[in-house]
């Protein structure tokens, strides 16, 4: 069996419905054929998705922090969490977990969308570590 190369594979962003970040579920990248199924990155960027759309949610309480904070001058910043910051943690949290679940295992590193500056969720290989899923008839 021959040495696999390097490769990425990338997971574009959805501009479908505004600009709010989203990324495309389906369908699955080429590269990635044989090595996940659609199913198992679908469920991923659903996630992600969803942690984006908390994050982007306008709630009452996020009204209430910025209306306290024009009180006070913006200091409420420094003392407090952003709700924001908060999601985009929970996120790099989820995509670790997922690296060590589901990813790894078959040779691959899902690359956290902060890092690629919200414009792609990029997947590449660990050169020589690459697992090919068996197909199966059903």
């Amino acid at each position: 069996m021959g040495e696999q190369k390097p490769f990425r594979a990338f997971v574009n962003r959805d501009y479908s419905k505004g600009v709010e970040p989203r990324f495309e579920a389906e369908p699955l990248p080429v590269k990635l054929e044989g090595l996940l199924t659609p199913e198992q990155l679908k469920e991923t960027i659903t996630k992600i998705n969803s942690f984006f759309e908390e994050a982007e949610a306008h709630t009452s309480s996020l009204y209430w922090r910025n209306f306290a904070n024009c009180l006070v001058g913006y200091v409420a910043d420094f003392c407090l969490a952003n709700p924001y910051d908060k999601h985009m943690k929970e996120m790099s949290a989820y995509v670790q977990e997922q690296n060590k679940l589901v990813y790894n295992p078959r040779g691959l590193v899902l690359i956290d969308p902060l890092d690629r500056g919200l414009r792609v969720i990029e997947i590449t290989n660990l050169p020589g570590k690459a697992v090919v899923l068996e197909k199966t008839s059903l």
